[in-house]
């Protein structure tokens, strides 16, 4: 099936979400309706999806300097067993797979205990120490430049056009300015990136 718009696929799979859901429970099809809030995320995302999609096109014809793309950032928080990670596993994630690839998405967790409720088994989360290829260390920018690690840090992030931060109020400021900085150095020669 083709699709004329990536808003296209999204309501396809928020469509599934609510239509072709099986109850881990009982095993049966149920119907699963989005909530308001849910509602208003994915029809948030459809348009970001749009727009990516658009202007990915418009690079690729070159009638859009990739210094000029959009950047999006957009929380979807609410209370425990709101169906955030359901959302997230079911529209989000197999939307970028299909738009762009499965090595679009990186998801990163403060800890390893948290990536079990994230990852799926084409998305492994991962610490922000591991995302960053970087030990335990001092986090300022002079001591977190890339030396030996910028190739693996552009194989890394090169291709990625999705960031999902799992319980993003855990990543404190320092581990934050990690994954900026060193996401900037595996991002600054395919996307030019200014510093």
């Amino acid at each position: 099936k083709k699709w004329s718009r990536p808003s296209d696929y999204v309501k396809h799979m928020a469509h599934k979400f609510e239509e072709e859901w099986i109850n881990p429970r009982s095993g049966k099809k149920e119907l699963r309706s989005l909530k308001r809030d849910q509602a208003l995320f994915v029809a948030q995302f459809a348009q970001v999806c749009n727009t990516v999609w658009e202007e990915d096109c418009q690079v690729k014809r070159g009638e859009l300097d990739v210094k000029k793309i959009t950047c999006f950032n957009i929380l979807l928080m609410g209370q425990g067993g709101s169906g955030k990670t359901a959302i997230i596993h079911d529209i989000v994630l197999p939307t970028l797979d299909f738009l762009f690839g499965c090595d679009a998405t990186l998801i990163v967790c403060a800890k390893w205990s948290q990536a079990e409720n994230i990852s799926t088994e084409a998305h492994k989360a991962v610490t922000c120490h591991r995302a960053a290829s970087v030990g335990v260390q001092n986090f300022r920018n002079a001591y977190i430049l890339p030396g030996d690690k910028k190739k693996a840090l552009e194989n890394s992030w090169g291709d990625k056009r999705c960031l999902s931060l799992e319980e993003v109020s855990m990543i404190g400021p320092e581990l934050y300015n990690l994954l900026l900085y060193r996401s900037f150095h595996g991002r600054r020669t395919k996307w030019s990136i200014q510093e």
